[in-house]
């Protein structure tokens, strides 16, 4: 398990990338359309790319062995629907 040096400092860093990610999502998906990963250590934005590896690679490069933040870039009014087959009661 890998452990930081000083606590709290991972779960800080993901917190605070999560929340730069959230802030940030409109402009990120009209910046990148398609499918994009963008990388956060702390509040730095790092990049957006293509190829979610291509992203994990950049987040271990830069941070190393503390956390950072990977995530997909979508609209943020994006909505997805999940349609079942089933029906129920027949």
């Amino acid at each position: 398990m890998i452990t930081s040096s000083i606590p709290g400092t991972r779960s800080l860093q993901f917190t605070e990338g999560r929340q730069a990610f959230e802030t940030s999502v409109a402009d990120l998906a009209r910046r990148f359309p398609g499918s994009h990963y963008a990388v956060f250590v702390g509040s730095l934005f790092l990049g957006a790319f293509r190829k979610y590896g291509d992203a994990l690679a950049a987040g271990y490069e830069k941070a190393g062995n503390t956390s950072f933040f990977v995530k997909q870039i979508k609209s943020a009014n994006e909505v997805r629907c999940v349609v079942s087959t089933i029906a129920i009661g027949q």
